[in-house]
């Protein structure tokens, strides 16, 4: 046989191995570790890509760009009772969708599936689970919210439990040492709301304070530094708040008034200030009023493309939206960012909104949804995967009584509890026991949340 017909053999062999080993490397991130890490996620081309060129050093300090969610996560306050020493049950927390795994509440147990890589399932293990399993040990819990790799979980008598990626300290145990089962918040009680972002966290007290702690380089723990904290410290000058919620790099409280407050990264306008200006303390969102729900959009892969949102819902049943805007997710026509508050367009009678990385979902009073922003992987469940800058309604949903957007997959808990997710589905967060994207809802197996 001639040298060049054993070259190119030899090179057809290498490029057959190598595209079969592809596909289970892109599956899930790398280890974590305590000298930095590489990460596969989404990028803007909504591919599966390398993105070690965006995160932090160990120290934290972020090598380019900036750093939901999520929600991404969203999280709706949770109503108190006893004199606000004991946090108390709302269906709006029963669900709530991560990078690319799930949480859901079962009378007062929690259920996880999805991605696993960094223990954010919750189970002891790295393994993902295409179908809904049960993280051992927790009981009596009201609320949860999935950030980008870790989980926080709310109990009844106000403390916070967390379990996953700690890099940052983001669990707020005192460490930075990821945990595959629930570990309790250090020096936290009296807690009635709880959020993750992509690696911070928050916490509302009964008081109507703020608690933040874990990544702190754009200030998004709003204490007026840009130090990490690894346990929680108190976000400077709000007092009176009713909710709050985690973006990737930016962090949204709620006032009793009906204003909004925000601070932390700043880029494209996300914090609704008219700037692009980084705060590291909170500041009023201009030109809104009368709100009544927030969610801050999550961008995982975090880099200096990345986005970066907020959507409001008021109390007339109008959407409201700022910030970054490259695949319409701010809902008004365009792919124009905005720096200011602008009325999602063809939208009213809303009750319940919730944002991932590029997509915003909104429940109607007739109790149908409407989805826009990326569709890439089916994420806006209008059966295609064709972008929409304005609302579509999601098919064959009814009786919705509240949302949560993932990464890039979306969940849904109907009237009669079972759940229903559509989107992306690499590390099986749709929950039906598959790897297969849905461009329609289908239902999550095993899982009915009363």
């Amino acid at each position: 046989m001639s040298t060049g017909k054993r070259f190119l053999i030899t090179a057809l062999t290498f490029l057959l191995a190598l595209s079969l080993l592809l596909p289970s490397v892109m599956q899930r991130p790398a280890a974590d570790t305590q000298t930095g890490f590489i990460l596969l996620s989404p990028g803007r081309d909504g591919k599966i890509g390398t993105s070690d060129d965006m995160y932090a050093t160990e120290k934290g300090d972020a090598v380019k760009g900036a750093v939901d969610t999520t929600k991404y996560s969203s999280t709706d306050s949770v109503p108190s009772n006893n004199g606000g020493k004991t946090a108390a049950v709302s269906l709006a927390n029963q669900i709530s969708g991560g990078e690319r795994y799930n949480l859901a509440i079962i009378s007062g147990t929690v259920w996880a599936w999805g991605d696993n890589s960094y223990g954010q399932l919750g189970d002891g293990t790295t393994i993902n689970r295409y179908t809904p399993v049960q993280i051992k040990g927790l009981s009596d819990i009201v609320a949860v919210s999935a950030g980008a790799f870790h989980s926080l979980a709310l109990k009844r008598d106000g403390t916070v439990w967390a379990w996953g990626w700690n890099y940052y300290g983001q669990l707020g145990d005192g460490t930075t040492s990821s945990r595959y089962t629930p570990v309790q918040v250090k020096g936290l009680t009296n807690v009635i709301a709880i959020a993750a972002g992509y690696a911070h966290s928050l916490a509302l007290k009964s008081d109507g304070t703020v608690w933040a702690w874990g990544l702190n380089n754009y200030g998004q723990l709003g204490n007026g530094t840009n130090v990490n904290a690894l346990m929680p410290v108190q976000v400077s000058n709000i007092t009176g708040i009713k909710a709050i919620v985690a973006g990737s790099g930016h962090s949204l409280a709620l006032k009793s008034d009906g204003t909004v407050w925000a601070w932390g990264w700043n880029a494209h306008g996300q914090l609704g200030d008219g700037t692009t200006t980084n705060k590291n303390i909170p500041i009023q969102v201009k030109n809104l009023t009368q709100v009544t729900a927030i969610s801050a959009g999550n961008d995982y892969t975090l880099n200096g493309n990345s986005s970066g949102y907020s959507i409001a819902l008021k109390s007339n049943g109008t959407v409201w939206a700022w910030g970054w805007n490259y695949y319409g997710e701010l809902g008004d026509g365009s792919t124009i960012r905005r720096t200011v508050p602008v009325q999602v367009n063809n939208l009213s009678n809303v009750i319940k909104i919730t944002s991932g990385s590029y997509h915003s979902i909104a429940i109607k009073s007739d109790g149908t949804v409407w989805a826009w922003g990326c569709n890439y992987y089916g994420q806006l469940g209008d059966g295609t995967t064709t972008n929409r800058s304005t609302p579509v309604q999601v098919k064959g949903l009814s009786d919705v009584i509240t949302v949560s957007a993932g990464g890039w997959h979306s969940l849904a808990l109907k009237k009669d509890g079972t759940v229903w997710a559509w989107g992306w589905n690499s590390c099986g967060q749709l929950g039906n026991g598959t790897t297969i994207n849905r461009v329609d809802p289908v239902q999550v197996q095993n899982l009915v949340v009363k």
